[in-house]
C-alpha cells in the first residue's frame, strides 16, 4: 500500500505493538464522526457512548426506512 498520501495531507498516525480493544473503543467513541457497522456489538458500545456525549455516528450501508404517515 502506498502511504505517500499521509505525508501530503500531514496526518499523524500511531500504532501499538499489541492490539488493545479498549484503546480502539476509546478512539472510536471520541472521534469527531464515526462510521460504523450496524450489526457489530463492538460498534454498538462505541455508538452508545457517543449518544450520551453527542458526536454524530453513521451506519455504513444502512438506509433508514422513511416514515410515510397519512
Amino acid at each position: 500500500m502506498n502511504m505517500n498520501f499521509i505525508y501530503v495531507i500531514q496526518v499523524s498516525y500511531y500504532w501499538l505493538p499489541e492490539p488493545d480493544p479498549h484503546v480502539d473503543l476509546a478512539v472510536l467513541a471520541r472521534a469527531d464522526h464515526y462510521v460504523c457497522n450496524c450489526i457489530s456489538t463492538f460498534s454498538a458500545v462505541a455508538v452508545r457512548e457517543r449518544k450520551v456525549r453527542g458526536p454524530q455516528s453513521s451506519f455504513w450501508a444502512y438506509k433508514p426506512k422513511s416514515r410515510d404517515e397519512l
